[in-house]
């Protein structure tokens, strides 16, 4: 959120950011202004263009303007034609600026298009006519002249591009809209024409509507397959740029019919689909057509291939422009020709040939409000690098890549409706906050301060985007550091809704995800993680989406994504699209854990994909990237002492072996506490499932479900359900969540937390579990900071209650304020421990339960204190006799921190007798020490000391455990055997 300081006697004044309070200097913009030089947005003299605002606001924030600023806008359309820049001149924090319109929210429009509607004609006898397929056609399209028409770059040709080729620098060719509706270049088939579609057997059971296949490979063209080809540089390959494979196919019938297509080679036509690998979109020139055979212009990343489901359409076809709502652009004769989608024609041509809004140059403190941007060839908002800067409840529609784009920090999206979208909705760049700088010519690191982005992607509307790059465009894209995805609804998008890229730190919460990918059914997932090559990128979190409807992967992590906490989402109608996907699928990686998700007509719940340790560790550069991240961090001297000591995962990965692969990639995951709710029903340890059950479908290796993985699994506490054998409360909470939030929330903002916070006790209401504890995440397990405090205590009173032992004495030493440390039902013996603390109006009572070995220690919180207090030190006896179970071993020690105190203290030293007989449990082995914060303490105080023989060293509870040294003068007493 914008950090707002306004200027001297105004501090008293100020609001929350877009509210005109006494202080706030308001200046108005009106298209209807007249043309002045000199304008200073009075409202005798508003600014005209939103280009003469920003440049008054440059000149003059911080100069003239000391105050808070709103850009009032009146109501209409604002024609842009040129990028709107805006930089670290523009606002500061004294003087933050937000621009929203005047007459309300909505009622401002800044347009990167021209309405070329009154100039539509009837359709002129020639070449075009002639070449047009459809009769109908030849009556309806009209056309525009556009000779006249001196946009920059609007008669461009149509560019290559696809999956690992988009150029970045690249401008988008202009496109036509009607009514807010982004039209179809002609193309063939038609979207959504099912009626001869030329499939070949080689499709999978999957519809496609719109699309055709090859029947044969003739040559598979030029490869950019990495890693022997870096498929980037592959964009400016002269043997890439011209070796293009050949297909065979079954519609020549329909090729010989484009006439007018064919008359130049490469053709101006476009393949826009899947020729290679599943996930690999392409929009590739064709070169030529011969015969039955087509000629692509460029290569592809893997080459043509077949068994990979091939599907795609042609486009920029002008004998194709059939049907109401395409068009075609003469590029030659600068002619549009469009069949109109409405009566009244409404046709606008995008000419903006850049982003709308550039916000750069650490551009900060500026706010949009209810303005609507539409029309553009590039991004929407673009922001790079910047900070402060909040886009609240406004329209984001018909761009040609990026709706927004960040590569800042503190940036705020929210409430707004963003549509018709090349690429991504919203994405954040890697750029976005700061963690390890690794050095990768000497595989080093700097484990510096892991600086959270703190972005927020929130309760917006994003649907029908990725239309221009099909593959791997999200809803929203989060990289970088510590951002966050919350309340978003998501849909009718190509493939992805969400994307975590080289992310850590992220957070994707109670998000509506529906009906998509429509046009991906062959790969991917809904909500994708790739941050495998990245392993120290942890502690990222998916938590209380709702996915419904979604024919592949719910929640993906490819490509060894190891240390995702998946945890309290819902999953409707997910992964049934065929056997390769799951409702969470994970390719290769571990340390996720996933626990209290629900699933309802899922057929596979949860999933491991063999296909990444089969096919990509050593084959691809996987395994060596992650090998010189673990090199890198392991050079370090304790890496447990930098930032990325807190993910204890990650710890884990670190001291594995590196040079044993079978053993170094097997990063256990855990799925607990899910519930799966099935008429087919569902085993939770059978997971590790390959790719087709069908065997003729299997590329990969072995068939169907396997056996559960061990390596790879750890499983418990899963419930697997018929909808029948829910009965009582579980059968009530099951149709209560299924009828109410299943169905589609429609206030799923507000609905989903609460929601997804009663899921565990829904879960535990099938399972039978009272009060089930909630596991605090097997690997997320995030250290609480070290808080200080500083106190003077007194009074300690430790007890030693029921619990006897013997053998070598233990000393304890404590300094607590109001402290309550229970030494518990455990008794020991073994090796002694010695446990200082710092304690006032403490009691200490040892419980009923006996063991031999060393104790455990549990304490709550650890404020640093200062204090004077009186301290206790016991000796424990050698033996005692317990319980009818025994137990050896020596238990694990958790600490959240560690606290130091410096004390007087007056010691008690008390002997307790050697045997006594306790309750019915014996265990033999050292506890475990659970610590929840870590305070210093200094104090001065007065122990008491206790002797006690003992076989071990008994347990305590301690709400707080600092470490004392102290002057102590003892007191002794003597208890009989």
């Amino acid at each position: 959120m914008i950090t707002r300081r306004c200027a001297g006697a105004l501090l008293a004044a100020c609001a929350l950011l877009g509210s005109p309070v006494a202080g706030t200097v308001t200046l108005l913009l009106d298209k209807d202004a007249a043309v002045d030089s000199t304008a200073d947005g009075t409202a005798t003299k508003p600014f005209r263009t939103l280009h003469q605002t920003v440049d008054y606001l440059i000149a003059n924030v911080g100069g003239i303007i000391t105050e808070d600023v709103v850009v009032e806008i009146a109501a209409g359309d604002y024609l842009i034609t040129e990028t709107v820049e805006m930089s670290r001149q523009t606002a500061t924090q004294a003087c933050p600026v937000t621009f929203r319109p005047r007459d309300g929210p909505r009622t401002v429009t800044f347009t990167g298009g021209i309405d070329v509607s009154a100039s539509l004609q009837p359709l002129e006898d020639g070449a075009f006519k002639t070449a047009l397929i459809s009769a109908d056609a030849k009556v309806n399209v009209q056309q525009v002249d556009l000779s006249t028409v001196g946009y920059p770059g609007l008669f461009d040709p149509v560019k290559y591009h696809g999956y690992g080729f988009s150029n970045q620098r690249a401008v988008n060719p202009t496109m036509v809209y009607s009514k807010g509706d982004r039209l179809n270049l002609a193309r063939w088939p038609n979207a959504g024409d099912t009626a001869g579609t030329y499939l070949d057997s080689q499709m999978s059971p999957q519809s496609y509507p719109g699309q055709v296949s090859f029947t044969a490979v003739v040559d598979r063209g030029y490869q950019s397959e990495f890693p022997a080809v870096d498929k980037y540089a592959a964009r400016d390959d002269t043997d890439f740029l011209i070796g293009g494979g050949t297909f065979q196919m079954g519609f020549q019938a329909r090729t010989d019919s484009w006439t007018l297509s064919t008359l130049t080679t490469p053709m101006d036509v476009f393949l826009d689909g899947v020729v290679g690998r599943s996930w690999e979109w392409t929009y590739n020139q064709v070169h030529s057509v011969t015969g039955d055979e087509v000629q692509l212009l460029r290569g592809e990343q893997s080459g043509l291939m077949t068994g990979k489901h091939p599907h795609f359409h042609f486009e920029n076809v002008p004998e194709e422009l059939d049907e109401p709502g395409e068009w075609w652009l003469d590029r030659t004769n600068k002619k549009l020709y469009i069949w109109p989608k409405h009566a009244d024609g409404d046709v606008t041509m995008a000419v903006l040939a850049g982003p709308m809004v550039w916000l750069k140059s650490q551009a900060a403190f500026i706010r949009f409000e209810g303005i609507i941007f539409e029309n553009g060839r590039m991004e929407g908002i673009k922001m790079a690098p910047t900070s402060d800067i909040e886009i609240e409840n406004c329209v984001v529609r018909n761009f040609g890549r990026d709706g927004v784009y960040t590569n800042g920090v503190r940036t705020l999206v929210k409430g707004c409706e963003i549509y018709n979208i090349g690429w991504t909705g919203v994405e954040v760049g890697f750029g976005a906050g700061a963690g390890a700088e690794i050095d990768e010519s000497t595989w080093t690191v700097t484990a510096s301060d892991i600086v959270p982005a703190e972005n927020v992607i929130e309760g917006n509307t994003i649907y029908k985007f990725a239309w221009d790059v099909r593959s791997q465009e999200p809803g929203i894209t989060l990289a970088g550091v510590g951002s966050r995805a919350v309340g978003n609804e998501i849909y009718d998008g190509s493939h992805f809704a969400l994307k975590v890229m080289r992310g850590q730190d992220m957070v994707l919460e109670n998000n509506y995800i529906h009906d998509l990918p429509t046009y991906f059914h062959e790969d991917g997932g809904c909500l994708y993680f790739g941050i495998g090559n990245f392993p120290h990128q942890r502690g990222n979190v998916i938590r209380g989406n709702l996915f419904k409807n979604i024919p592949t992967n719910g929640v993906y992590l490819d490509n060894f994504s190891s240390g995702v906490l998946v945890e309290r989402n819902f999953f409707v109608n997910v992964a049934n699209g065929n056997d390769h996907f799951g409702g969470i699928d994970i390719n290769g990686g571990g340390h996720n854990d996933m626990r209290f998700n629900a699933f309802w007509k899922v057929a596979r719940p949860i999933r491991y994909n063999q296909f990444a340790e089969k096919s990509l560790w050593t084959t691809t550069g996987y395994a060596t990237s992650i090998k010189n991240h673990y090199d890198a961090f392991n050079k370090l001297s304790d890496v447990a002492a930098t930032p990325y000591g807190q993910y204890c995962d990650f710890l884990d990965f670190l001291v594995r072996d590196r040079n044993d692969d079978d053993a170094f990639h097997y990063q256990t995951n855990h799925a607990h506490h899910n519930l799966a709710v099935s008429a087919a029903g569902y085993d939770f340890d059978a997971m590790y499932m390959n790719n087709y059950t069908d065997a003729s479908k299997n590329i990969h290796g072995d068939n169907g479900v396997l056996e559960r993985e061990p390596k790879k699994w750890v499983t418990f506490d899963n419930a697997a359900k018929a909808p029948s054998d829910l009965t009582g409360t579980a059968a009530a909470a099951w149709t209560e969540v299924r009828a109410g939030f299943f169905r589609g929330p429609g206030n799923f903002r507000n609905k989903l937390p609460d929601d997804a916070l009663g899921l565990p006790e829904l879960i535990a209401d099938v399972l039978g579990i009272a009060d089930p504890e909630e596991p605090a995440g097997l690997w997320m397990c995030k250290t609480t900071p070290t808080s200080t405090a500083t106190s003077t205590e007194t009074n300690t009173t430790a007890t030693m209650s029921t619990n006897t032992s013997s053998g070598t004495p233990i000393t304890m030493t404590s300094t607590v304020t109001n402290t309550t440390a229970t030494m518990s039902t455990n008794t020991s013996s073994g090796t002694p421990i010695t446990m200082t603390s710092t304690e006032t109006n403490t009691t200490a009572t040892m419980s009923t339960k006996t063991s031999s070995g060393m104790p455990s220690t549990t304490m709550a919180t650890t404020p640093t204190v200062t204090s004077t207090e009186t301290n206790t030190t016991a000796t424990v006896p050698t033996q005692v006799t317990m319980s009818t179970k025994t137990t050896t071993g020596t238990p694990s020690s958790t600490m959240t921190a560690t606290p130091t105190a410096t004390s007087t203290e007056t010691p008690t030293t008390a002997t307790v007798p050697t045997q006594v007989t306790m309750s019915t449990r014996t265990t033999t082995g050292t506890p475990s020490t659970t610590m929840a914060a870590t305070p210093t303490a200094t104090s001065t105080e007065t122990p008491t000391t206790a002797t006690v023989p003992t076989t071990g060293t008994p347990s305590s509870t301690m709400t707080t455990t600092p470490t004392a040294t102290s002057t102590e003068t003892p007191t002794t007493a003597t208890v009989p055997t």
